[in-house]
């Protein structure tokens, strides 16, 4: 789930990343491509050539790279320098969530210590009790579920714990994690559908990554999922998801509840997100209430 941020918190991000990976900030070009296994960034560069179309020489060409750079940055044999992976992402046009996982701070999956971190500054957030929503990072991963939300559906500790983790994907299908039965029926083929496309629209360009990888396994694993998969390369790219577009009916017991969700990134660390969903009919938030 890669999201919109201005381009002064990437930056920040950036440097923060710098901070991490390398010895002496200062020494940005080469500490900052260091940090990273050249041999994944020479694959992802070549998935982004060949996605834009171009050969390596074409590329070298544009960017006035010496004859033979390209092939070697693929295979992994040469450590390029920020501005040299900058010229590539220009030419190739790569927006700035492709830049991040190429050099950024999305290079790899999260891990604990950020999303302590990450969930540190949003724990007070999710414990309240009218809150319904749930932290999720850059790989659709399910990290922490409100207390409003767990109060809402009347489930167990148990099965929040069995869902932490796993990708909001392999929730929506997978029936053993026991989360399925919340979704009305009426409306869940539609909602499988818009989240897997949803889905596709930010992550296809991530599928080397292992954490994503597995959620596109989830995927074919089911039959209806897979077929949605298919199709999702031929539809139209949203700039944006309309609010028609972010519904979900949740059935507790015999009452449907229909909701929408709002996205909203955790200011400091931009990975991650607040998914949080608010009642649209009266009834149902009184009985929220109620509970």
């Amino acid at each position: 789930m890669c999201l919109q941020i201005s381009f002064s918190n990437w930056l920040k991000e950036c440097y923060d990343f710098l901070n991490k990976y390398c010895y002496n900030p200062r020494t940005i070009t080469i500490c900052y491509i260091n940090g990273m296994d050249q041999r994944i960034l020479g694959r992802r560069i070549k998935f982004f050539r060949e996605r834009a179309h171009l050969s390596q020489l074409e590329l070298e060409t544009s960017i006035d790279a010496s004859a033979g750079m390209i092939s070697r940055i693929e295979q992994g044999q040469v450590n390029p320098t920020k501005e040299t992976v900058i010229k590539i992402g220009e030419v190739i046009d790569l927006n700035h969530m492709e830049v991040d996982y190429l050099i950024g701070v999305t290079f790899s999956p999260a891990d604990e210590e950020e999303i302590k971190r990450a969930y540190n500054l949003v724990r007070v957030y999710l414990d309240r009790k009218d809150v319904i929503a749930y932290l999720a990072d850059d790989r659709w991963r399910l990290l922490a579920v409100s207390k409003g939300f767990v109060r809402l559906l009347g489930t167990s500790q148990e099965i929040i714990d069995r869902i932490r983790g796993k990708s909001i994907i392999e929730v929506l299908l997978d029936d053993k994690l026991g989360i399925t039965r919340f979704f009305d029926k009426d409306k869940y083929d539609e909602l499988v559908n818009l989240q897997i496309r949803y889905f596709y629209d930010e992550t296809s360009f991530m599928q080397d990554d292992e954490v994503i990888a597995r959620t596109y396994h989830v995927i074919r694993s089911n039959k209806i999922a897979s077929r949605v998969l298919d199709e999702s390369p031929k539809q139209t790219s949203k700039t944006f998801y309309p609010k028609e577009f972010r519904e979900v009916y949740f059935k507790v017991g015999p009452i449907k509840i229909l909701t929408r969700y709002s996205r909203e990134p955790i200011m400091r660390y931009s990975r991650f997100e607040i998914v949080e969903y608010s009642i649209v009919k009266k009834f149902p938030k009184l009985l929220m209430k109620a509970i």
